[in-house]
This record gives C-alpha cells, structure tokens and sequence, in this order.
C-alpha cells in the first residue's frame, strides 16, 4: 500500500517520501494510579429457565434496553408451548450511586430454582441475596 501512496502523492505534486502511517489506536485509558482501565465486568451470568406452575421463567438481565429503570432484577413469565411472554416481574431494584459508572454496579440474577413450596420461584443474585417469588400472586418476599 505504500507504493500507491507514493505513486499518488507523486502524481498530485504533493512531496515526496514514505507514506503517512495511519494513527494508532488511542492510549489506554488510566486510572488515579496511572493503572490501565479494563473492562469493568463480564456480562450476567448465564442461568438457565426453570418451569414452575406451567409457566417457564427466565431472567431477563438487559431491563434498560426496555426502557426500565436498572439492568438485572427482572424476570420473564413465558408459555411454555408458543414461548410468548406473559408478563415480567421485577424481583428487587438496583440503586445507583450516579458518581460510579453504572455497568459496574448492574447486580444480575445468578441462579434460580423452583421451589421450595409449590408455585414459587427462587431467585438468587450475584450479591447472594435470595428471594421467592410466589408466581400466582407475582408477591417477591426476600428470604432470611
């Protein structure tokens, strides 16, 4: 590429001379410590769906795509034949300290199981918090 660089530079009567190099990517950003910034999390973890009372339930993490207040927190009731989403639920909320960048302070849901009564649903969070969700009433109580 650079000998067509040069063949046009020479042709447009610009100098002669090696071919600019294209700009590099941009420094790292740094830190107070002059540490490089990374990545701040992984994204939510994957949890798999769990059938209670007919109705088949899955986190649903990305809740500010839907235009709601937090990511995480929130389920999805889903018919088990046509998949369609019945309703959504949001299990707990996620308060933001608006002098943090928010990505690293989205708490995901990181397991749920059915039971342990029937018609309820246990959601665990990656802080550790676990709650049940009565699926009938759509009543969240957290669990001591």
């Amino acid at each position: 590429m650079a000998g067509v660089w040069t063949l046009l530079a020479c042709r447009s009567g610009a100098p002669r001379g090696p071919a600019p190099t294209a700009p590099g990517p941009p420094p790292a950003a740094t830190g107070d410590e002059g540490m490089s910034v990374a990545a701040k999390r992984a994204g939510p973890p994957r949890v798999a769906p769990v059938t209670v009372s007919g109705l088949v339930f899955r986190p649903i993490p990305w809740g500010r795509e839907r235009g709601w207040g937090q990511n995480g927190g929130y389920i999805g009731a889903y018919d088990a034949v046509s998949r369609e989403e019945l309703w959504t639920l949001r299990v707990y909320p996620v308060a933001y300290d608006p002098g943090l960048e928010e990505d690293v302070q989205d708490v995901f849901i990181e397991k749920m199981t059915a039971g342990p009564r029937a018609g309820e649903l246990t959601v665990v969070d990656e802080r550790g918090r676990t709650y049940r969700v009565d699926v009938a009433s759509r009543q969240v109580e957290r669990a001591r």
